[in-house]
């Protein structure tokens, strides 16, 4: 069933709106292990307070520390889940003065001081090497497309989310294994993982596909699941991986599909109202994530701001699942369920939902939406994490 929205975004020269229409197809813990410790879901910060953190000015300077120090001082210091790559080496000494900088661009800062750099995966920051720190973020987004597919038993367990932790001198092998008992589940010759004792770690909550990429990029392998078989077999990245993503459209300063075209030439991509989908390498998402959304910890362009953008939305229609999709997409969000608790709650994926907005927030907006179905909202980074209302 088709439902059109108005969307007006007040700024420097005016208030102006844009009609679009979307078509909605009829489609549709971790418990512990051996080497788990409780993780503390409290030790980080996520969704709006990790980005207000994220953008707080500081002034801080690290003298001949071990990188491994100063990340996890860091981390500790300002609430933000960071994981360091293996093959970064943790006891290069490091030395930065950051004055008068947000906490974000420190960070960036930092994971470059110590020869690596920073890919964003929801609330944690991972620092892996130059070049291959997005692999988490690709091999995470790969797996969780698969995972889209299964049936909705085995799709509501990979996509539930929790906190996850470890202590010092555990082994990645055996947390691999671990997490696909969890599932009753196998993972298919874990020898390739080679033998390595890692440092302790909490993590915030997390869905399946993102804890395994985690787990494996660090030996530039990535998670596949198999539903039909239960099984999860870790292939060998690859460097030129094509992997599809959604973007809001337009894309600030793209106003049309030729300037797309000269962007990212190689790339294939459609148009479906309000949203880009693009199926291409890493250079060309890169390119589409620096335009269409701003860093953690970087201030919106100017007359761009959240406070300035209302939505009006009348009559909304759809399927809760459906209409959330589209309307996170629209929004420039990734999205998460926690099925988990929403099937406790009796909200199945296909409940009809309606609802209307006037000049509201995007807040307002979601509020609206997940309200219409008994649920509610908290937005973690850049992904929009679905729950029931308590009752």
């Amino acid at each position: 069933m088709p439902w059109h929205w108005t969307i007006g975004w007040e700024g420097v020269s005016g208030l102006f709106a844009a009609a679009v229409a979307i078509q909605f197809v009829a489609a549709f813990g971790l418990a512990s292990g051996a080497q788990q410790t409780e993780p503390r879901s409290s030790a980080f910060l996520v969704g709006p307070q990790l980005q207000k953190r994220l953008g707080e000015v500081v002034t801080v300077s690290f003298v001949d520390q071990p990188f491994r120090q100063a990340i996890r001082s860091f981390s500790k210091s300002y609430q933000v889940a960071v994981m360091l790559d293996r093959r970064l080496d943790p006891d290069r000494l490091v030395s930065l003065s950051v004055r008068d900088r947000p906490v974000g661009e420190l960070l960036v800062s930092l994971a470059a001081a110590g020869g690596g750099e920073v890919c964003w995966m929801g609330p944690v920051a991972y620092v892996g090497p130059p070049e291959k720190a997005w692999h988490v973020l690709a091999a995470a987004e790969m797996c969780q497309q698969v995972v889209e597919q299964f049936p909705s038993r085995e799709r509501i367990r990979w996509q539930e989310t929790s906190a996850m932790a470890w202590p010092d001198f555990a082994s990645p092998r055996e947390l691999l294994v671990d997490l696909a008992r969890q599932l009753d589940w196998q993972l298919l010759q874990p020898e390739l993982i080679p033998h390595d004792l890692w440092p302790g770690m909490e993590l915030p909550p997390l869905a399946m596909a993102e804890k395994l990429a985690l787990l494996t990029v660090p030996f530039e392998m990535r998670p596949v699941p198999d539903v039909s078989r239960r099984t999860i077999q870790l292939r060998e990245f690859e460097p030129n991986l094509r992997w599809q993503r959604s973007y809001p459209w337009p894309i600030p300063p793209l106003a049309s599909s030729e300037a797309l075209r000269k962007l990212i030439p190689a790339a294939q991509w459609e148009i479906r109202g309000r949203v880009l989908f693009v199926t291409g390498t890493w250079p060309e998402h890169r390119a589409l994530i620096e335009l269409a959304k701003p860093s953690p910890g970087r201030a919106p362009p100017a007359g761009k701001t959240a406070g300035e953008r209302r939505y009006t939305i009348r009559n909304a229609k759809g399927r809760f699942e459906s209409v959330m999709r589209q309307l996170a997409a629209a929004l420039g969000l990734e999205i998460r369920f926690d099925q988990e608790a929403l099937a406790r709650a009796g909200i199945a994926p296909d409940t009809f939902i309606s609802f209307s907005v006037e000049n509201a927030t995007r807040e307002e907006l979601l509020e609206a939406a997940t309200g219409a179905a008994g649920c509610s909202f908290r937005i973690e980074g850049n992904v929009l994490v679905i729950f029931p209302l308590k009752r």
